[in-house]
C-alpha cells in the first residue's frame, strides 16, 4: 500500500475507444487537500484509490479535459464504481463556478456505488468543463474508485 498527497503515475490502459482510468496518472488531477493511498481492488483485483483526510465535499479527482473528444456530435459515457460510506452521494459534474452536475447515485448497502453519465463533447467546450469532469460526494467520508471508464461512441 502506497500513499500519497499528490497524483502521481500510477497505472492506466486503454481498450479501443474506452480509457480505464485507475490510478493517479496526468488524466486524473486532485481537487483541494486530501490523502490518497493505493490499495488493493476487490473489485477487479489491481488496484483501488482510496481518497480520505477530505476537508470539503468537493476534496475529490477530476477527470482531465484531455481524455474527451470535443468534436460536436461526440458522445462520452463515464462509469466510476467504488465504496464510501452508506448513504453518500457520489456525484460527477462540472468543477467549475457554479458546480453543474451531470448525475449522482446513493451509495447503497455496503457503500457501494455504481454511476453512469453520458455527457456530449460540445458540452465539454462550455465554460464550466473547461477543466474536465470531477467526481465529488455530497459529505467528507472516505471515498474509494474501483473503477474509472471513459467511452466514446
Amino acid at each position: 500500500m502506497a500513499t500519497d498527497r499528490a497524483l502521481q503515475g500510477v497505472a492506466s490502459g486503454t481498450s479501443g475507444t474506452s480509457a480505464h482510468i485507475m490510478g493517479p496518472i496526468p488524466r486524473l488531477n486532485n481537487a483541494g487537500d486530501f490523502t490518497i493511498t493505493v490499495v488493493d481492488n476487490a473489485l477487479r483485483g489491481g488496484n483501488a484509490l482510496r481518497l480520505s483526510d477530505r476537508t470539503n465535499d468537493w476534496n475529490s479527482i477530476e477527470i482531465s479535459h484531455d481524455v474527451f473528444d470535443l468534436t460536436t456530435g461526440q458522445t462520452h459515457t463515464i462509469r466510476v464504481r467504488g465504496i464510501t460510506n452508506v448513504g453518500t452521494t457520489v456525484i460527477i459534474g462540472a468543477p467549475a463556478n457554479p458546480f453543474t452536475q451531470l448525475g449522482s447515485t446513493v451509495a447503497g448497502a455496503g457503500g457501494i456505488f455504481d454511476l453512469t453519465v453520458h455527457v456530449a463533447g460540445n458540452q465539454l467546450t462550455e465554460r464550466h468543463f473547461r477543466r474536465g469532469l470531477r467526481i465529488s460526494t455530497n459529505d467528507i467520508a472516505d471515498i474509494t474508485f474501483q473503477e474509472i471508464i471513459v467511452s466514446r461512441g
